[in-house]
């Protein structure tokens, strides 16, 4: 999956720090990262590289020895100052050296390093986390940047925001030597599994049972947890479960969320081009493959 960068290691804990002659520039813009592929790998323009004189530099993690610092049109750390006017000078240039924004999305296809991948959705989902939280919801005030932890806080009334990560589950019912295969009625129009968020005060199990009867109108049972996965293009903790129907599997389409649903045999379920960058392919994957049942009952 597109987290899978071993043996790269990710350290993502925060600290202030600054950029060396290694470090990345992560530039974000709306759903947008700046970077360009060179021979079938994406790149990241160097802090070397780069007059950042003027613009306000975050360190976002490390990959190895390689910092990944996110870089700011306007400034955070200084009252009222403003790095529109150099941040745009500098994406000039970059954009003459073959740099240009791209959806957040083209990192599941661009390139053949998944390390680059990995890093330009992290820095994305942190880059909007950013952007996002600047101004205290509580009270209204300017919000500042905690001294030891990757935090957001207001001076003023003492509110706390952290990182935003979202629970959500990913199900593949199967019945036998089939599988349960939808797609949804709007945007993705692959085939994928049932797939919904955590509602408050439920649990990941809970959810998945929930999820289930909501999309397709089956109780499950015998559930398998498979694993998780950050899914950082939408802020989200992936939980994968392989389950089974308890008594009826007869489908009862939910038509605000999915337009097909269907069991799939073995056999139909299709190799999936890209089955190595997401939770959902990759299980699709192990039903194709007959290992659905090696996993944890819960």
């Amino acid at each position: 999956m597109i987290q899978d960068i071993f043996p790269a290691i990710l350290d993502n804990h925060y600290e202030k720090k600054e950029p060396d002659a290694k470090s990345k520039l992560m530039f974000i813009k709306n759903d947008d990262v700046l970077y360009k592929t060179e021979d079938g790998k994406i790149v990241y323009p160097a802090y070397i590289d780069c007059d950042t004189d003027g613009i306000e530099l975050r360190y976002l993690f490390s990959i190895d020895d390689t910092g990944y610092f996110l870089a700011f049109k306007e400034m955070y750390g200084k009252d009222g100052a403003n790095a529109t006017a150099e941040y745009e000078a500098l994406i000039k240039e970059l954009k003459k050296d073959g740099f240009e924004f791209k959806n957040r999305m083209t990192l599941r296809q661009d390139g053949a390093d998944r390390i680059a991948s990995f890093a330009g959705a992290v820095s994305y989902q942190l880059g909007r986390w950013y952007a996002d939280n600047r101004i205290c919801g509580r009270c209204g005030h300017k919000l500042v940047h905690d001294e030891v932890e990757r935090m957001m806080k207001c001076p003023n009334c003492g509110n706390m925001i952290f990182p935003k990560i979202c629970p959500a589950v990913i199900v593949a019912v199967v019945d036998k030597d089939k599988i349960l295969l939808t797609k949804y009625s709007t945007g993705f129009k692959h085939f994928a599994l049932i797939a919904g968020f955590a509602e408050t005060g439920e649990t990941i199990e809970e959810t998945v049972h929930r999820e289930v009867m909501e999309e397709v109108g089956i109780r499950v049972k015998n559930l398998r947890y498979y694993k998780s996965q950050p899914w950082v293009f939408t802020d989200t903790l992936l939980f994968g479960f392989f389950c089974e129907p308890d008594d009826d599997r007869n489908i009862t389409i939910d038509r605000k969320e999915l337009s097909y649903a269907n069991w799939i045999s073995r056999e139909e379920v299709q190799q999936i081009k890209d089955d190595d960058i997401s939770l959902t392919y990759e299980m699709m994957k192990v039903f194709k493959e007959g290992r659905e049942n090696s996993f944890y009952n819960t």
